[in-house]
Formats: structure tokens, sequence, C-alpha cells
């Protein structure tokens, strides 16, 4: 193996995920198009793991994070979008799972945070197009169905007593 194509690989690398954390799928395809010698890939894959810069657990941990706190979004969003960055499927349902404690918010309050933001928005409409147009809004967003019922009647309980 050639020792100035693998820092310049390796450089490559570390340039691709100082722009946010990346799965190692993601990595790996840089990777690809980056070196064709397949033994440079892996040995910058293997380095990049050493130094924990290809964690999954810790890419997945950080993606579930980010999701539900600048625009909330359900489980079932968050997982299917993992799967498509190459996660395992058992390394999501572990980070999502451990993404509800009492230092989180739950998927109520999340469905009920991105409901109340939409809101204002419907204000002139009937109650039944709000509340399906919640509904609709929280399906899209990954909720499911008891988690996003429960938001919005709690929501419209505050504004509209019903």
């Amino acid at each position: 193996m050639d020792d100035d194509q693998y820092r310049k690989v390796l450089n490559a690398a570390f340039r691709f995920i100082s722009i946010r954390p990346r799965s190692r799928s993601e990595i790996s395809a840089y990777l690809t198009k980056k070196s064709t010698n397949e033994t440079v890939k892996k040995a910058v894959l293997e380095r990049l793991t050493e130094l924990g810069y290809a964690s999954d657990t810790e890419f997945a941990r950080w993606w579930s994070r980010s999701r539900r706190s600048a625009k909330p979004y359900g489980r079932r969003v968050i997982a299917m979008e993992l799967r498509r960055k190459g996660v395992a499927r058992e390394v999501s349902e572990q980070i999502l799972s451990e993404a509800v404690g009492p230092d989180t918010e739950s998927e109520r309050e999340l469905a009920a945070r991105a409901a109340a933001k939409h809101l204002p928005k419907l204000r002139s409409q009937s109650l039944r197009e709000i509340r399906n147009k919640l509904y609709a809004l929280l399906y899209r967003r990954g909720f499911d169905t008891e988690t996003a019922v429960a938001a919005i009647d709690e929501l419209l309980g505050k504004d509209y007593n019903t």
C-alpha cells in the first residue's frame, strides 16, 4: 500500500467527516469515490474506526438528537432515515429506545410541539379541518396514530375546550 495515497485518502475522509458526523456506510461510499484501491479504503476505514470517527452508534445518536431538536420527527421517520444512511436496524432501534428517558422529551411531547408550531396557520379553519391537517402533519413527521391523536387532543383541548 502506498503511504502517500493512504495519507491523501485519510485527509479527504477527515474533510468529509468534518462537515458533519457520518455513518460508516456514508464514509465507505465516499472513500470508494476517492480511491479505487480497496486496500487503502479498508485501511482508512479501520483507522477512522480506531479513532472513533466511523461509529454507526454515535452517528445514529447524533442524527436522532438533531432530528428531534430542530424540527420534531417521530421514531418511524428517524429510523427510516438511519436505514437510508446505512445504519443497521438493531443500532437504530437501540438508539431510538435510548432517546426516551427522563431528560428527553417523550414522543407525545415532540408531536405536541410540532403541532403547536403549525396551529397558528390553521386558526381560520374548522375544528375538523384543523384536526385532519395536524394529524396529516404528524403522520408525515413519523408519529404513530396513538401519539398523534393524544398530542392533538391535548393541544386542542387547551385551545378549544373540546
